[in-house]
């Protein structure tokens, strides 16, 4: 539902961009698309769809730290070894997703309409995954030997604990992505924020032509400037923003990618060959 709101709201947004490039032109200076009262319009509808989507930039970024401050606690949890809270009554959805970071079930994964049957198979798969990877954290206890004997047997018992290292060493090295892709949505809300202030200009200096004769709140938004002067900068704070964050999103994967630390503890080919010829 928030995707198609999203996308709800980014549409209008992009058809909005085709009077600001008419703009850079002096396009609107001409009758053509609306002529400025089009340009103005075309601002108005940008700046509404704007706001909730600088709401969902502040709860994106928040998020991602609170999932950085979870997983991060949810680790020294791990290695303190506190069985008092690391058991499987402590867990939660969010804390699974942290103890199994590729985990995404079939009812999010974008599946198609499955009849109830397929459904029921597909339930009882994902069942069973979930059952596997917490098998491999919490390992039964029984003081029966028949049902310890896969517990007991030593093999069984490297890989198991190769596993949870593994598994261990993926949380830590998804920290510095959870705590980045936060900074970076605070981010694009800070270039947002000014690029929607300042294409606000251009709209108050349209509405309010007279500098002479206006309200102390808009003289208040234009910084006590003259309408030329906010509606310039107004305008070129926006384009320069708006001009950044493409940039900034198109160049994301590859300097992330570059700046991550490398994994210090990953299981080798070699490693796993090993145990199993144990």
């Amino acid at each position: 539902i928030r995707g198609a709101f999203v996308g709800f709201l980014v549409a209008p947004i992009g058809v909005a961009f085709w009077w600001l490039f008419a703009n850079s032109w002096h396009i609107t200076e001409t009758p053509w698309l609306g002529g400025l009262l089009g340009l103005i319009d075309a601002l108005t509808v940008m700046e509404i769809c704007l706001l909730p989507l600088l709401v969902f930039m502040i709860v994106d970024g928040l998020a991602y730290w609170n999932k950085y401050k979870q997983t991060q606690d949810w680790i020294r949890v791990v290695e303190s070894g506190n069985t008092s809270l690391f058991k499987p009554d402590a867990l939660k959805v969010t804390t699974y997703e942290i103890m199994a970071p590729d985990w995404v079930p079939f009812w999010e994964s974008g599946s198609k309409s499955l009849t109830p049957a397929q459904e029921s198979k597909q339930l009882d798969q994902e069942i069973a995954t979930v059952e596997k990877t917490l098998a491999q954290w919490f390992p039964e206890d029984d003081a029966d030997d028949a049902n310890k004997k896969k517990d007991d047997n030593e093999k069984e018992e490297k890989i198991r604990k190769q596993a949870v290292e593994k598994t261990l060493q993926t949380m830590k090295d998804s920290l510095f992505g959870l705590s980045v892709k936060g900074y970076c949505e605070f981010f694009y809300f800070v270039v947002n924020s000014v690029a929607f202030y300042g294409y606000l200009m251009a709209i108050v200096a349209f509405y309010y032509p007279d500098d002479t004769a206006q309200p102390y709140y808009v003289q208040t938004l234009k910084f006590g400037y003259a309408n030329a002067i906010a509606d310039w900068t107004g305008n070129f704070a926006g384009d320069f923003m708006w001009t950044i964050e493409p940039i900034v999103i198109l160049g994301s994967p590859f300097y992330l990618s570059y700046m991550q630390p490398s994994s210090s503890k990953k299981i080798s080919a070699a490693d796993d060959d090993k145990v199993k010829k144990e």
